[in-house]
């Protein structure tokens, strides 16, 4: 944990797909694609979660209730993929607390982060049915 105060943290990172890149009509979703979004952290991977919610509406999000929270709620965990539809908007919920026992997070003393996405204009319905990929 970077210091005690972290301990109240609860940050929020947000991800939204260009409107020109998602903008099909109903009739021609399956041209909108996916986001496919990887998460590492390194220092803290307690309370680490991917939502899905639609464009422009945010869900407020308590990791102490997650399955309380509208949206799809994806709990991550080092080095997770997750696939999005594109359209939606993509928030990552995380606490730099600490690391669970036994995790692959490594450490860090100033608590990092990153995040990588990508869209792809499709997805098998295998690759769709495994969130953690």
């Amino acid at each position: 944990m970077p210091n005690r105060k972290a301990s109240t943290w609860n940050c929020k990172y947000k991800i939204t797909t260009s409107r020109s890149l998602v903008d099909y009509p109903d009739s021609e979703a399956h041209l909108r694609g996916y986001h496919i979004v990887e998460v590492e952290m390194y220092g803290f991977d307690e309370e680490v979660y991917v939502i899905s919610m639609p464009y422009k509406q945010f869900y407020d999000f308590d990791p102490a209730e997650p399955n309380k929270t509208e949206g799809r709620v994806l709990k991550a965990e080092f080095g997770s993929k997750f696939i999005v539809p594109a359209e939606d908007d993509v928030m990552i919920s995380f606490a730099p607390v600490g690391n669970k026992e036994g995790s692959d997070a490594g450490t860090s003393p100033s608590g990092k982060f990153r995040v990588r996405t990508k869209i792809i204009p499709s997805v098998s319905d295998e690759l769709l049915s495994n969130q953690n990929v």
